[in-house]
């Protein structure tokens, strides 16, 4: 409802930046972070329409939302968020600085830069060494180091800090997985971390792991709140979709397949496609199988599994010269696959 609100009060006001940030940080809660980013853009674009005495203030809770952003895109982006939050070093206000070593230290970690971000933490850690953002952040590094019992005290300290935080809750029960081996550690304490995180925020429901039948159907019903809440989401759909065809309903599941695909514009909802494909396939559908796995190659031609089911279909429906060329598509995606990485 927010984020509507905010949206058809843009469209009136498109040069107001308090209300791209308010929309920029309202779809980072919602992880749209290629939304958020371009948000921030048009809110720093738009930065002269302020007064000056809040110019500069605003101009650093923007940046600071880019580079978020940014940061969590991936190791594609983050070199540009680690350019933002180093620029803001040089420039910050003091109440500001503990939001910048923690982004900086987070997007040094998202770039494999283990020393660089283990000095920036234990910087944060010196200003405020109770700073939930910078203990997640040392466990999380204490974690990729492989120092299991430090990183458990820190997520420890950080959710005691901040117990709503769902992402401070997924990073105790990945520990908690990752230390299986560990006689401390058993799948019902990764289950517990795992739910809390999933009920405070659906959308890590998306690394929802399961075990039995009980747990799948709480997973399932977690993979559809994420959904609902964000029906644009591939993650949401696909993990709702396989939890509901693992639960062996089949009827839910087609029925979510048809109602992306029906939405799904020309080379869009490929996941959706070639599930309804692999549906139809199973149920020895081979036309309605092949005009899926047809659509679904609409939306990225270099799938070489979207070929070999293509080819597939093709040969359950009698159509062998076909499934042969669709064969031999899988096979030349594969040769091109291979060559780049030799290049």
């Amino acid at each position: 409802m927010a984020r509507a609100l905010l949206q058809k009060g843009l469209q009136a006001f498109r040069d107001c930046p308090y209300g791209w940030l308010s929309f920029c940080q309202s779809q980072i809660s919602l992880h749209d972070y290629q939304g958020a980013e371009k948000s921030a853009k048009k809110g720093l674009d738009c930065i002269k329409s302020s007064t000056p005495d809040i110019r500069k203030q605003l101009q650093t809770m923007l940046s600071l939302s880019k580079a978020e952003a940014l940061q969590k895109q991936g190791p594609t982006t983050a070199a540009m968020a680690r350019d933002i939050y180093e620029k803001l070093l040089t420039d910050f206000e003091s109440e500001d600085e503990m939001q910048i070593l923690t982004g900086l230290g987070q997007t040094l970690l998202t770039l494999g830069d283990i020393t660089q971000a283990t000095q920036i933490c234990a910087k944060a850690l010196s200003i405020d060494k109770s700073c939930p953002t910078a203990l997640a952040l040392q466990g999380q590094i204490s974690f990729q180091e492989g120092y299991f019992d430090d990183a458990e005290l820190r997520f420890l300290e950080a959710i005691e800090r901040h117990k709503d935080c769902a992402f401070y809750h997924f990073l105790l029960g990945k520990l908690y997985w990752e230390m299986n081996g560990n006689l401390r550690a058993d799948k019902k304490k990764c289950l517990a971390q795992f739910l809390k995180a999933a009920k405070l925020d659906p959308y890590y429901s998306h690394h929802f792991f399961t075990w039995d039948i009980t747990t799948l159907n709480k997973a399932s019903r977690c993979y559809q709140k994420a959904f609902d809440l964000d029906p644009n989401s591939d993650d949401a759909g696909i993990a709702l979709g396989d939890s509901l065809m693992e639960l062996e309903d089949e009827v839910a599941a087609l029925n979510l397949y048809k109602n992306i695909t029906a939405m799904s514009s020309p080379g869009e909802g490929k996941w959706a496609w070639l599930r309804l494909g692999l549906f139809h396939l199973k149920h020895n559908e081979s036309t309605e199988a092949i005009t899926c796995f047809q659509s679904a190659l609409r939306a990225d031609l270099k799938d070489r599994h979207c070929w070999e089911c293509l080819g597939e279909a093709y040969m359950s429906r009698g159509s062998y010269m076909a499934a042969m060329k669709a064969f031999t598509k899988a096979s030349e995606v594969t040769a091109g696959m291979m060559a780049n990485i030799r290049e």
